[in-house]
């Protein structure tokens, strides 16, 4: 079970509790308890891959997926799966991205029909002035 503390119980802060990342770094802070479908309670802080004791194999943080994993090789892995799954979005994203008759795409063709509006509101505000 995790260490309980309590910090700044003088002063009435929240009750800390200590968890532990896969790769042996230490957190500390208050437990996330939810209710479960079941009627139970659970801290999801454990969801995040946490842990309550302090491993005794540490694994490697990779930071492509922000999570962790046994060898280099599923690291490199994972890089590489999530490069070949950015370049398929962003090769999808060129090809379905809307665009209008000018050849620019729809955010200009907005910041054109704002302006435009803009210049008959200026319009109307002067001839209404002149009256």
């Amino acid at each position: 079970m995790a260490d309980t503390l309590v910090i700044g119980d003088r002063i009435g802060g929240q009750p800390k509790q200590r968890y532990w990342t896969p790769d042996g770094r230490e957190i500390l802070t208050a437990a996330n308890m939810h209710g479960t479908s079941d009627g139970g309670v659970r801290d999801a802080n454990y969801d995040k891959g946490w842990l309550p004791s302090k491993p005794t194999e540490l694994k490697l943080y990779c930071p492509h997926c922000d999570r962790w994993h046994d060898t280099k090789v599923e690291v490199t892995n994972c890089g590489e799966k999530k490069a070949t799954s950015s370049a398929r979005y962003m090769k999808w994203a060129k090809k379905n991205t809307p665009k209008d008759g000018n050849g620019k795409g729809e955010i200009d063709g907005l910041k054109a029909e704002l302006a435009e509006m803009k210049k008959l509101l200026n319009k109307l505000v002067a001839k209404k002035e002149k009256k």
